[in-house]
């Protein structure tokens, strides 16, 4: 049971991981165009 719940707390971390960075490049590409475009 334990092992099942630290496996499964690890699986969440990394998925918010995941999601932090893919909104992260998001953001920052976003803004890179808005960038482009003002110029």
């Amino acid at each position: 049971m334990m092992m099942m719940m630290m496996m499964m707390m690890m699986m969440m971390m990394m998925m918010m991981m995941m999601m932090m960075m893919m909104m992260m490049i998001f953001n920052t590409t976003r803004t890179t165009s808005q960038l482009n475009q003002l110029s």
